[in-house]
């Protein structure tokens, strides 16, 4: 396993999210799994790497906008399809997001093991794109559409979203 960059495996953010574990970590930033204390439920926390160049104004700036698409994000998630979105903030200057914990595998990982029909993957397909339509109504575009960030669960069909990649 990589090394924790942001040291939040054991902590709790804000008293109520306990991170467990670190399940992965990307180019912008890092996935955990831990637990809402309050909910009583598993929880994803994405956690964004803020550019070390940055100015304080342009760190600043990322901040806001950081704060800007929780906002949108969480409106998005109103979309059965959509990964959905319980909290987000800063903590020791890193920003978070706390999001649904997703239980199956993503459409890369079962691309590794079996073909779909072409009718087959109409059908799992059908939720992302129905999410990403709502999205896209909404005037919010992915950029990071791959199989990585397509999740299969079993009541949903294929969500966006996933535990890696960009949120949207």
């Amino acid at each position: 396993m990589t090394t924790d960059p942001f040291n939040l495996v054991g902590t709790a953010i804000d008293d109520k999210y306990r991170i467990d574990e670190m399940i992965g970590e990307g180019g912008f930033g890092v996935v955990y799994k831990g637990f809402h204390d309050k909910l009583d439920i598993p929880i994803a926390v994405k956690c964004l790497k803020v550019p070390g160049h940055f100015t304080v104004e342009a760190k600043e700036l990322f901040l806001d906008k950081f704060q800007d698409e929780g906002r949108h994000l969480a409106k998005l998630s109103e979309h059965r399809s959509i990964t959905r979105v319980y909290d987000f903030g800063v903590t020791s200057g890193v920003p978070f997001l706390v999001l649904e914990w997703l239980q199956g595998q993503d459409l890369e990982q079962l691309l590794a093991v079996r073909r779909f029909t072409e009718a087959e993957a109409v059908e799992f397909l059908r939720p992302a794109i129905d999410a990403l339509a709502f999205a896209h109504s909404s005037g919010i575009a992915h950029r990071d559409i791959k199989p990585a960030n397509l999740l299969s669960s079993q009541a949903q069909g294929f969500r966006r979203g996933g535990r890696s990649g960009s949120t949207h």
